[in-house]
């Protein structure tokens, strides 16, 4: 089973397996990120920066044409990807 599998399992709202750009503003940071999932429950960002998870951070994206402008929080982060994981 992949990986992407078994998290699915465990998840509450359905995501869209999507890439789009996203900004993403921390305390002492700025950097343009990329999401790679997106749910009603929150996204998945890919970042040179880590956070810590309950870090508060703002995101700035567009989606389906709408600027989506929002206060976010880690919910979760890892340092490295996981093996089945393309980047």
């Amino acid at each position: 089973m992949e990986q992407r599998d078994k998290w699915a399992e465990k998840r509450v709202h359905k995501r869209a397996y999507i890439r789009f750009p996203v900004e993403c503003r921390g305390k002492s940071y700025w950097q343009c990120v990329e999401a790679h999932d997106i749910s009603a429950g929150g996204l998945f960002l890919v970042t040179d920066k880590i956070e810590p998870p309950q870090t508060k951070l703002e995101i700035i994206f567009t989606f389906h044409k709408r600027l989506i402008h929002s206060e976010a929080q880690v919910v979760w982060s890892r340092s490295k990807p996981a093996k089945d994981e393309s980047g």
